[in-house]
């Protein structure tokens, strides 16, 4: 624990970015409650109360009280209504994390074929056509293009009487087709630019300001008109004047939850700002969004850790820019992390259980957590030596280096019913859906299994499933998955454990600073603000395994979780 830190110097000058360390406050959480649950919003209310949150922090939304949620009725029912809250309240920039009461949905479904993704998907098809058709027509600018009928300022669709050619499928990649296109168009503008003959120029500058209307909008037109000396063409200003009375329309339409109908109002409004080549890029991109995918489930919390950023892939997982290695990593590369919150649920078979999370927690606190640290390891016949070496190497490290009693299992089986009293602190694997009561657990214990699924019937009274029973057996925080999450979701537990016992960071922050996934399928069960070891600490921040959150030489840690929205 004492070899020198490698690049602390420089690690730590990247970490002071963020603002100091302090812990997570009251003042910073703001809690989500299910209208539709008389049990939900008492929760709420109890919470504020007991941790001395602004009631002003509650947030009531009116979703489904089912466990699981369709993605679409997620962003309309949740994420939505929860982002726009945070803007009215003048929130945005002080919540650090969510704290989601018994009530709240647990797991957003993976998108089905859905209206919604028809839209996109028509969209975005008509509007690569379009791009396609137009680049077959540059050539015949200012040569043998279609007569236009009108003198009218309009896209190229209403511009002719007879047909537009047509092309070829399939169509020309999007990317490629841009670029060649904007190659083209910038060629052709050039050559037009050259005819001496007034009318034919301003036929040919009718053809091209038809073309650049279509593909890049009243945006496009407007940099077409300020750069060339078109007659006919309208003043800037009365097309700065319709851009901005758009711009308005279309700021409103994307505020709006996600619908068919929404949706199509916004593309609309795309198209006569910016054309179709934005058109095809951005229905696109929200299509194979939703395209149906089976790995695009998650947990509701860990999609809300995203709740400031844009559109992003839907399937597998998003890194977490809170984790202190990926937070380093950025940073040494000259990348500013995304806006992402910490999230955690007060939740477990019944809204007893969490009625005992809340008080309990608070409680134990006040005194610091006392017990046992039991370690479930397996180095017989292990599924992952380099896991169960990690699980040693925790054992080993609270042994000898704090006074908190830690016992370690070794064999191929886990720990059996009645070999563990007292017990604070576990951690161990894998005995799938299968809780084993081994324990008796002492008030205000913290824990987590690591296994697949422990997490996905989290309020059914009567699941063998570990986190449920857990908390139905006393423990107030504990971790699991709504579906399949691999090894590499769950936080190290030799990172995750001694940092909560430093007594430096409460449950939230600790999980937070090691979990390495957002947009997943894992979810943190407990009082966000609970911190164990706050009157009792057993480390030192200087003491920690080593690299683990590097610290200058007087033990001071620059705060990594701080908003950036």
């Amino acid at each position: 624990m004492n070899k020198p830190r490698i690049v602390l110097t420089t690690v730590l000058a990247l970490l002071a970015i963020a603002l100091p360390a302090a812990a997570l406050s009251p003042d910073e959480v703001a809690i989500i409650a299910n209208a539709r649950s008389e049990e939900s919003l008492e929760l709420a209310k109890l919470y504020s109360s007991v941790r001395d949150i602004p009631e002003e922090h509650i947030i009531e939304i009116r979703t489904t009280t089912r466990p699981r949620i369709s993605r679409e009725d997620y962003e309309k029912d949740i994420l939505h209504p929860v982002r726009q809250a945070l803007v009215d309240r003048g929130l945005q920039n002080n919540i650090r994390c969510l704290a989601f009461m018994w009530g709240v949905p647990l797991r957003v479904a993976a998108p089905a074929e859905s209206e919604l993704l028809s839209v996109y998907r028509t969209a975005a098809e008509r509007a690569h056509y379009r791009l396609a058709t137009n680049y077959k027509l540059v050539p015949s600018v200012a040569r043998d293009f279609p007569q236009p009928r009108t003198n009218a300022l309009e896209p190229i669709a209403d511009l002719f009487d007879q047909p537009l050619p047509q092309v070829s499928e399939p169509l020309m990649e999007l990317p490629k087709l841009l670029e060649d296109f904007d190659r083209l168009l910038t060629s052709k503008t050039r050559q037009v630019r050259r005819i001496e003959d007034p009318e034919r120029r301003a036929i040919a500058n009718q053809q091209l300001m038809g073309l650049f209307m279509d593909s890049a909008g009243l945006e496009g037109l407007l940099r077409y008109v300020r750069a060339n000396e078109v007659a006919d063409a309208p003043p800037p200003q009365a097309l700065e004047q319709q851009i901005s009375e758009l711009r308005s329309q279309y700021e409103q339409a994307g505020r709006q939850a996600p619908s068919p109908e929404n949706a199509d109002k916004k593309l609309e409004l795309m198209e006569r700002l910016f054309g179709n080549a934005r058109v095809a890029t951005y229905a696109g991109q929200r299509a194979s969004q939703l395209e149906p995918d089976k790995d695009s489930s998650a947990s509701v919390d860990s999609e809300m850790a995203l709740l400031w950023r844009g559109p992003y892939p839907l399937k597998n997982w998003m890194p977490n820019p809170l984790n202190w290695r990926d937070r380093i990593r950025m940073l040494q590369q000259g990348q500013r992390p995304q806006p992402t919150l910490m999230t955690a649920r007060i939740d477990g078979p019944t809204p007893d259980d969490a009625r005992r999370i809340i008080r309990v927690s608070h409680q134990v606190e006040q005194e610091g957590l006392q017990g046992i640290f039991y370690i479930d390891a397996d180095l017989e016949d292990s599924r992952n030596p380099k896991f169960d070496e990690l699980l040693v190497e925790l054992h080993r490290f609270v042994r000898d280096g704090t006074d908190f009693p830690t016992e370690l299992n070794t064999s191929h089986e886990v720990f059996q019913p009645g070999d563990c009293p007292d017990a604070a602190l576990y951690v161990g694997w894998y005995k799938l859906r299968q809780y084993v009561p081994a324990f008796t657990w002492m008030p205000g214990a913290v824990g987590y299994h690591v296994a697949s699924f422990e997490a996905q019937n989290l309020r059914d009274p009567d699941t063998s499933e570990w986190c449920a029973k857990m908390i139905q057996n006393g423990v107030v925080a504990t971790m699991g998955a709504v579906d399949e999450p691999y090894l590499g979701a769950f936080p190290q537990p030799n990172e995750f454990f001694p940092l909560l016992m430093t007594g430096e960071f409460t449950v939230a922050e600790a999980y937070w600073l090691t979990s390495t996934t957002t947009s997943w399928r894992m979810t943190l069960i407990a009082d966000p603000l609970y911190n164990p070891f706050k009157a009792n600490p057993q480390l030192k921040l200087e003491d920690l395994p080593e690299g683990i959150l590097p610290v200058d030489s007087e033990g001071n840690l620059p705060d990594p979780i701080v908003p950036t929205h």
